[in-house]
């Protein structure tokens, strides 16, 4: 439309101006969290004006996220035979070759295989959802072995999830750890003072003996002596 055109235009014909970019009005159905991404990463630069590298970007977080979760089923999926492997071990001597040759059938370790049967254990009791698991069986693991309480508030935090990194789980167990042990440390300045306060008590009941003690022996020998001869009546 020319700009005479639009000039004559009423105003409920003309058309607000969209001053959106251009790439970003083209990518309109994107999910407005992906979109929140894609601002906060490059929105100082000038690829969200590129249409063809916006798209390449997409493309690339598609086929890592799918990428990812195939990796956390599969090693969900190898933990699962590994318990199915132990429950075919009839003796202690076969459970205790498989720990000791665990190199010579499988390509990780023996320490490898318990995190990864922990986290099997924990999918199929229902306790980590399949589509919950970290991306990576050892941060996977790392919320395997928590207790109920702090595996109830990193689920409150949203850590819970598969895009959860090491680090952040590292360091929420950290913080865990640093308020328990706060919590049960012991309050020295508190119990010196309680300990002060005893001991004054101490001493006034001590005195309060003494003196009921020095009353109870003058009653006594008020009650014991003898009237004198010859008294008033």
């Amino acid at each position: 439309m020319s700009l005479r055109r639009f000039a004559t235009l009423d105003s409920d014909e003309q058309q607000p101006t969209d001053t959106r970019p251009a790439a970003l009005d083209r990518l309109i159905q994107v999910p407005g969290d992906v979109m929140d991404a894609l601002t906060a990463v490059f929105g100082e630069t000038g690829l969200l004006e590129d249409q063809a590298r916006v798209a390449k970007v997409l493309e690339a977080r598609r086929e890592v996220q799918a990428s990812w979760g195939r990796a956390a089923k599969s090693f969900i999926e190898a933990g699962k035979a590994l318990l199915r492997l132990d429950a075919a071990l009839t003796t202690p001597a076969e459970k205790a070759a498989l720990k000791a040759g665990c190199e010579h059938l499988f390509p990780f370790s023996d320490p490898v295989a318990s995190q990864l049967r922990a986290v099997a254990r924990a999918v199929e009791s229902g306790i980590l959802p399949p589509e919950n698991c970290p991306a990576s069986y050892s941060v996977a693991y790392q919320l395997c072995v928590m207790g109920a309480g702090d595996f109830a508030e990193a689920k409150r935090r949203g850590l819970v999830s598969p895009s959860v990194t090491r680090a952040a789980i590292i360091a929420f167990r950290r913080e865990r750890q640093r308020a328990a042990e706060t919590s049960t440390r012991v309050d020295e300045a508190g119990l010196r003072a309680e300990a002060q306060r005893l001991g004054n008590r101490i001493t006034q009941l001590q005195a309060e003996i003494r003196t009921l003690e020095r009353r109870r022996v003058e009653i006594a020998r008020l009650l014991t002596s003898e009237p004198e001869e010859g008294g008033k009546a």
